[in-house]
């Protein structure tokens, strides 16, 4: 997430200073190891440094918690290929997995 000023100073010093605790990673290579986060496949080495950047970053909190809510969703939709779609389940999203349905034939 952008940052100015006096906060851009802020967060480069504190990323400093946290990264003396130990390895750190970006909100980049975060993205980059979300997929193995979520299933547990990380080394504990990785573990650590995502979670200490998961203690520092607000916005990688945020979109960890939306991907693992995508997960469930997606997992919720396709329990019951059948039956009904769950009310949470967004009116979007079940309009795009009918057209791709279609789309495959």
């Amino acid at each position: 997430m952008p940052v100015s000023g006096a906060k851009k100073v802020f967060h480069r010093m504190m990323w400093a200073v946290m990264g003396m605790f130990g390895p750190m990673i970006s909100c980049r290579e975060l993205t980059d190891f979300l997929e193995r986060y979520v299933d547990g496949g990380l080394t504990p080495e990785e573990q650590r440094a995502f979670d200490r950047h998961l203690s520092m970053c607000r916005p990688c909190r945020a979109y960890v918690a939306s991907y693992r809510k995508t997960i469930e969703l997606e997992r919720s939709a396709f329990a019951g290929p059948d039956g009904p779609v769950p009310d949470e389940v967004p009116e979007e999203l079940v309009r795009g997995v009918l057209a791709a349905r279609r789309a495959a034939g």
